[in-house]
């Protein structure tokens, strides 16, 4: 396959198939434009409650009493 055959057909401007020009069916097609995303500053000294909650320490005598020993 030719380098400038390959090119069009990764950038969508030839069917990989027939190696015909593709055909536009919807010319009136605009892509909308997307929003731009708004970064929000996440600083760990900040407590937040919305996180979740802290997880309870547990009063056992470790592994062992989970055998039973």
């Amino acid at each position: 396959m030719e380098q400038s055959l390959a090119q069009r057909i990764a950038r969508g401007d030839v069917d990989p198939t027939t190696f015909l020009p593709m055909t536009d069916i919807n010319r009136s097609f605009v892509p909308r434009a997307l929003k731009p995303l708004v970064m929000v500053p996440n600083s760990p000294s900040k407590s937040s409650n919305v996180k979740g909650k802290m997880r309870e320490s547990h009063k056992s005598g470790g592994i062992l009493s989970f055998f039973g020993l």
